[in-house]
């Protein structure tokens, strides 16, 4: 059949990368995913410090992290006596 034919002739594709626990990677473009990459090459940051290298605000990387936790790609931790909350992978 035609349509058999045009399937055999296109190239092999490469599976895609996974991520963590068979996620695709993200999009670096992306702040939560560079927030998640951050996250994933420190193993452990505040979010105090996570703001100060994305260059965004901590409420804004505190969003991140609730939606990034969701989804099971991180988790937030409280400090007990602080306000700081923790990133870890």
């Amino acid at each position: 059949m035609i349509g058999d034919q045009y399937l055999k002739r296109q190239p092999k594709q490469e599976p895609a990368e996974e991520g963590r626990k068979g996620y695709m990677l993200l999009d670096p473009s992306n702040p939560a995913s560079r927030l998640l990459v951050l996250v994933l090459t420190k193993n452990q940051i505040t979010t105090a410090d996570a703001a100060k290298e994305l260059n965004v605000t901590e409420n804004i990387v505190k969003e991140w992290a609730k939606i990034l936790e969701k989804q099971s790609l991180l988790k937030i931790k409280y400090k007990l006596f602080s306000n700081t909350m923790v990133l870890e992978a």
